[in-house]
């Protein structure tokens, strides 16, 4: 049993006794009345009692309400836009793009993307065809600067393309992105914490070439769990919420990218939020020849309301 199973039974029990107690009160006072009449009946004792009473109803009442997002059944909302929240908690997938950092004549850092022969990643809507009926080698891409290129760009680059897609909705309000890198290989390609390096300096970049300096927008990362071991996952997540609420964030500043990983990190991802209800979730959807700019899609685990 976990801290979070006693926080909600005992809280859960001391409601049920305070509000059968009303109950027992006022039906010891109505067998008193019925036999002794009301004049028979000591208000001194009485009022006192039943004062009582009521205020263990009215304490009873307040246990169980705040314990409704617990025992009221969850409703699941999806939103087409997702709300920009202060802090993105998402999977790191492995890559298998080569990427290295490049000086513009400006001063400033970009990157170069290598993408593999033969990859959907090197294909683009229709490849130009060349006189001789075949395609034409499509060309090569220049170096990125900003998120908003990664994230718009009208080739495939890869999975940390779409982590660019989900960091750019919040960027008005992002003040911290924390990376959960894979301690398993994922197929030929090598564990994502061997790439959390790359992937910070890759992100600093371009979030900084995109929103300037006066804004300082961290990336902090988590030890590394296997992708495919559903408790190690959750232990990683449940480590990601406690650093960011030592930080200082609140849950309602929170959201969770299930986009990268595997299909167990999305199932880690979804039940986290179960209990927590004001952590938002989102997924960005990939991208396809008629859209190369999926929009990133938002979901809420809430509590229906009572009206």
């Amino acid at each position: 049993m976990d801290g979070n199973f006693w926080k909600s039974l005992i809280p859960l029990i001391v409601s049920v006794v305070f509000l059968a107690l009303p109950g027992s009160l006022l039906s010891s006072f109505i067998i008193e009345w019925s036999q002794k009449g009301l004049a028979g009946i000591s208000a001194q004792i009485w009022l006192p009692v039943l004062g009582l009473g009521l205020l263990a109803l009215l304490m009873g009442a307040a246990l169980l309400w705040s314990l409704r997002d617990r025992v009221i059944p969850a409703r699941v909302e999806q939103h087409d836009t997702v709300r920009p929240r202060r802090v993105l908690i998402t999977f790191l997938s492995s890559i298998k793009e080569v990427i290295r950092a490049t000086q513009l004549p400006d001063g400033s850092t970009a990157f170069v993307f290598t993408l593999g022969s033969g990859s959907g990643a090197n294909s683009t809507a229709q490849a130009p065809r060349s006189p001789g009926g075949g395609a034409d080698p499509a060309p090569p891409i220049p170096p990125i600067q900003t998120l908003a290129e990664f994230a718009n760009h009208e080739r495939i680059l890869g999975s940390w393309q779409q982590l660019a897609r989900g960091i750019l909705p919040h960027l008005d309000k992002l003040e911290c992105v924390v990376l959960l890198p894979s301690s398993n290989p994922s197929g030929s390609l090598p564990p994502s914490c061997e790439q959390v390096d790359l992937a910070i300096e890759i992100f600093t970049h371009l979030i900084r070439n995109q929103t300037g300096e006066s804004r300082a927008i961290t990336i902090e990362t988590m030890p590394p769990a296997n992708f495919e071991d559903f408790r190690a996952i959750m232990d990683q997540l449940e480590g990601a919420i406690r650093l960011c609420k030592h930080k200082g964030f609140a849950l309602s500043d929170m959201v969770i990218d299930v986009t990268g990983g595997q299909k167990t990190t999305s199932i880690a991802g979804a039940l986290t939020t179960l209990d927590k209800r004001e952590l938002d979730l989102q997924y960005v959807p990939p991208g396809d020849k008629g859209n190369m700019r999926p929009k990133v899609k938002g979901y809420r685990v809430s509590t229906p309301t009572l009206t």
